[in-house]
């Protein structure tokens, strides 16, 4: 081979190389996700919430749902803000979840037609819960009822969705239904903790004054 053939050669390797760097970063989605969860309700439902912060032309969500966590299918699509800066939360629920366990996962979609997947979460839905916390969704107060005695006293706490404890309330053994003042918070999905010292239950609260 002539030196003109070797450069020729090595000139279309470098070129191809660049190709294949500039189509890896063109496949890579501009969204930061910071949050994710699904939580099962005490209405047999499951929330989903997600959180990104930061997006660059993102189009919409798909949330996609598995009773395996092999097969899946599409149950909801939700639109993006399409390119912000900040934290921004996004919700959907699940009316239909078999009992024991429903696998979740987003498809992210952007606008030039890439996509991406988030890890797959599980939530398991179980039918014999006994306490009670509503209205819930709700943009004030909240009743919890635990239906039956506890066995010393208990203790709530509402807990952020990044985990910070929001609010601690203790209450006798004899009381088994309170109200909590929840108008204060932001609207989005928090966990509200029952715990007796000899058992502790998490329940899923959504705030949403609109």
């Amino acid at each position: 081979m002539t030196k003109g053939g070797i450069l020729l050669l090595i000139i279309a390797s470098l070129l191809a190389g660049i190709g294949t760097a500039a189509a890896q970063r063109t496949a890579s989605l501009p969204v930061v996700l910071v949050a994710f969860d699904a939580v099962p309700t005490l209405a047999n439902e499951v929330l989903i919430s997600w959180t990104t912060q930061q997006q660059v032309n993102t189009d919409h969500f798909d949330i996609e749902k598995s009773n395996d966590g092999i097969s899946w299918r599409r149950m909801a699509t939700v639109k993006a803000t399409g390119n912000s800066a900040i934290p921004i939360t996004y919700h959907a629920s699940d009316g239909l979840p078999i009992k024991g366990a429903n696998y979740y996962r987003i498809c992210i979609h952007d606008r030039n037609g890439a996509t991406g997947y988030t890890i797959t979460k599980c939530a398991r839905v179980n039918n014999s819960c006994k306490t009670r916390i509503y209205p819930n969704p709700t943009a004030a107060t909240i009743t919890v009822s635990l239906g039956q005695m506890p066995r010393a006293e208990w203790r709530l706490t509402l807990i952020s969705n990044l985990g910070q404890v929001l609010l601690q309330r203790r209450f006798a053994s004899t009381t088994t239904q309170v109200q909590l003042p929840v108008s204060q918070y932001k609207d989005g999905l928090y966990t509200l903790e029952i715990n007796d010292g000899f058992s502790k239950e998490n329940k899923p609260l959504m705030i949403n004054h609109r």
